[in-house]
C-alpha cells in the first residue's frame, strides 16, 4: 500500500497544523482543546479521516479525567469508522490506544493482537511515527510477561525509528521504558544510560514532568549503586524540577533519596533538612504521597542518623500499614529493619518475630515467582497462537482486497471488450451514414478513441493494484530489474489469472501483442522451459518471507 502513505500526511497543510495546535493544548489547555475539537468535528461531518482523528482526541482527554472506558469506546468508534472508510493510519492508531486499554486492563493477549494489527498496518503504509508508537506499546506488552529478549526488540525499534525522526516527545518514553527494563533485569548501567538519553530528550523537548522522573530513577540507580555524589546532583535536579511544576509526589521521593545520599556522606544537617520534609509529606492525608518506597527511604535514612527508636517506632507502623499489595522489596527490607532494630535492642521475641516474617516473606515470594513463570509461559502460547490468528486475518484481508481487484480488472476488461465491439460496428457502419447523423458518428469514433488510448495506460487500475500488491511489486522489480513499467502491469494481471485474452481487451490491445509480452518476460525472468509463467508469478504473490 505504498501509495496510501497516511492520511494525515495527504492533509491540507492547515489541518496539519491544526492537529498538532490540538495536541498542545491537550497537554496545556484541556478545556480549550475540547473546545477545538468540537469545532473540528462540526466542521468535518463529511471527512472522515478528520472525524476519526477527533473521535482519538476525545479519547486523549477523557483519558486525562481518569476515564478509561470512555477513550475506549470513542477509540472503538474511531476503528469502526476507520475500516468503514479504509482509513489505515486510522485504525492503526485506534488499535494502539486499544492495546494501551487491553495491557492496563492485563488482558495481555487482547493487547498483543491490537498492538500487532495496529505494527503491521503502520508498517504497510511506511507510516515511521506510528510504527515507533506501536513498536513501543510491544514492547511494554512482551515486558509484562517477562518476555526481555521480544521487549527489547521492539523497543529497541521504536527508538531506532524515533531517532531518525527526531521525535523527542515519544523518544523520551521509549527510553524510559528500556530503562525500566533494563532495571528490572539487573543491568543497572545499561538503564543508567537509557535514562540519560531520556533526560537529554525531555530537555529538548520541554517536558518537565518526564524529566523528573527520568531524573528521579537515574537518582535511585546511583543510590543502590552506593554513588552517592551523584546521586545527590541529579536528585537535587529532581528537586527543583518537581517543585517547578509542583508535584508533590517527585518532590517528596526526590528529599527522600537525598537524605539517605547525605547521610551516606556524612553530611547530617542537610540530611536532617530533607528528612523533615519527608516526614511531613508523609503525615500529609493525601495518599498519593503514601507510596511503598517513600516509606522505605525515610526509614532508612532514620536508622542511617542513629534515630533508631524512632526508626523502631516508625518502621513498625509501617509493618502494620504495609500488607497485602505492597511492593516485595520494601516489605522484605522493612521486616529485615526490624529484626535487627530489635536484635540490638535485645528484644530477641519480636526480633525473631520479624526474621520469621521476612522468611515468610520470601517463600511466599518464591511461590509467586514460579506461578508468574508458569503463567508468563502459558501467555507466551496464547501470544504465538494470536500472533498466527493475526497473521491469518492479514491474509485473509489481502486475499479479499486481492480478489476485489481481480474482479473490478476483468469487469474493466468485459467493459472495454464492449467498447471495442461499438467502435467496430460504428466504423463499419461510417461508410452508410449520410448528412448530420454522419458528423455525430464522426465525432463519436474520435471521442471512443481518444477514450482507448487514453485508458490503454489504466492509471486507476495501476495505482490500486499497486496499493493491494507492494511486496509482489518489489519482489518482482528486486527479481528482474529489467521488466518494463508495461511488462510489470502485465505481470501483475497475470498474477490475478487473467487469461491473454483478458489482458488484451483490458488494455485495448492485440492478442497477437500480449503473447509478445510474455515471451519478453519469461526470457527476462530466465524462466525454465517447464515453468507456466502464471504459476510462478501466483506463486510470487503469495510467498511469505
Amino acid at each position: 500500500m505504498q501509495n496510501n502513505k497516511t492520511e494525515e500526511a495527504s492533509a491540507a497543510p492547515a489541518e496539519q497544523i491544526l492537529n498538532e495546535q490540538i495536541r498542545i493544548e491537550i497537554l496545556r489547555n484541556p478545556e480549550r482543546a475540547k473546545t477545538m475539537i468540537e469545532e473540528l468535528i462540526r466542521n468535518n461531518r463529511h471527512n472522515p479521516a478528520a472525524l476519526v482523528r477527533a473521535l482519538l482526541f476525545k479519547g486523549h482527554l477523557r483519558i486525562l479525567d481518569g476515564d478509561s472506558e470512555g477513550q475506549r469506546e470513542l477509540a472503538e468508534e474511531a476503528l469502526e469508522l476507520s475500516r468503514k472508510h479504509s482509513l489505515a493510519i486510522g485504525e492503526a492508531d485506534a488499535l494502539r490506544i486499544l492495546g494501551g486499554y487491553h495491557i492496563d486492563h492485563h488482558n495481555v493477549v487482547q493487547a498483543f493482537k491490537c498492538l500487532t494489527r495496529s505494527l503491521e498496518l503502520s508498517v504497510a503504509n511506511d507510516h515511521a511515527r506510528q510504527t515507533a508508537n506501536a513498536h513501543n506499546s510491544l514492547g511494554v506488552v512482551h515486558a509484562v510477561i517477562a518476555d526481555y529478549e521480544q521487549a527489547v526488540k521492539h523497543l529497541r525499534a521504536s527508538a531506532k525509528l524515533l531517532e531518525d525522526l527526531g521525535a523527542d516527545d515519544d523518544l523520551t518514553q521509549t527510553y524510559f521504558n528500556l530503562a525500566t527494563l533494563y532495571t528490572e533485569t539487573g543491568q543497572a548501567d545499561t538503564a543508567a544510560e537509557y535514562l540519560t538519553k531520556s533526560i537529554e530528550c525531555s530537555e529538548r523537548d520541554s517536558s518537565d514532568s518526564d524529566l523528573a522522573s527520568a531524573l528521579g530513577s537515574l537518582g535511585q540507580i546511583h543510590l543502590d549503586q552506593g554513588e552517592y555524589e551523584k546521586a545527590v546532583d541529579v536528585c537535587e535536579r529532581s528537586l527543583q524540577i518537581g517543585g517547578e511544576f509542583q508535584n508533590y509526589r517527585h518532590t517528596a521521593f526526590a528529599h527522600a533519596r537525598l537524605a539517605v545520599a547525605y547521610t551516606e556522606l556524612n553530611k547530617r544537617t542537610q540530611a536532617e533538612e530533607h528528612l523533615s520534609f519527608v516526614q511531613k509529606a508523609l503525615e500529609k492525608p493525601d495518599e498519593a504521597t503514601r507510596v511503598d518506597g517513600l516509606w522505605d527511604l525515610y526509614g532508612t535514612a532514620l536508622i542511617k542518623l542513629g534515630h533508631k527508636e524512632e526508626a523502631m517506632e516508625f518502621l513498625q507502623l509501617a509493618a502494620d500499614r504495609h500488607t497485602e499489595g505492597t511492593n516485595q522489596g520494601v516489605l522484605e527490607n522493612i521486616h529485615k529493619n526490624l529484626a535487627e532494630l530489635y536484635a540490638e535492642a535485645q528484644d530477641m521475641e519480636r526480633a525473631l518475630h520479624h526474621q520469621q516474617l521476612l522468611s515468610e516473606l520470601r517463600e511466599a515470594h518464591r511461590n509467586r515467582l514460579v506461578r508468574q513463570a508458569i503463567d508468563n509461559a502459558n501467555t507466551r502460547m496464547d501470544i504465538f497462537q494470536a500472533e498466527k490468528e493475526v497473521r491469518n486475518d492479514i491474509k485473509n484481508d489481502s486475499r479479499q482486497r486481492q480478489a476485489m481487484v481481480g474482479r473490478l480488472v476483468r469487469s474493466q476488461a468485459r467493459s472495454n471488450l464492449r467498447i471495442k465491439s461499438i467502435h467496430a460496428e460504428l466504423e463499419n457502419e461510417l461508410p452508410q451514414i449520410r448528412g448530420q447523423a454522419r458528423r455525430v458518428a464522426t465525432e463519436t469514433l474520435e471521442l471512443i478513441r481518444r477514450a482507448m488510448s487514453e485508458h490503454q495506460d489504466m492509471p486507476a487500475i495501476d495505482s490500486l493494484i499497486a496499493q493491494e500488491h507492494d511486496e509482489f511489486l518489489a519482489r518482482l522489480t528486486e527479481r528482474c530489474p529489467a521488466l518494463t513499467p508495461t511488462e510489470v502491469r502485465i505481470c501483475m494481471l497475470i498474477s490475478h489469472k487473467l487469461l491473454s485474452k483478458e489482458i488484451a481487451d483490458n488494455m485495448f490491445v492485440t492478442l497477437d501483442t500480449i503473447k509478445s509480452h510474455r515471451k519478453n518476460i519469461r526470457d527476462k525472468l530466465e524462466l525454465p522451459s517447464g515453468t507456466n509463467l502464471t504459476d510462478f508469478l501466483v506463486g510470487l504473490m503469495t510467498w511469505e518471507e
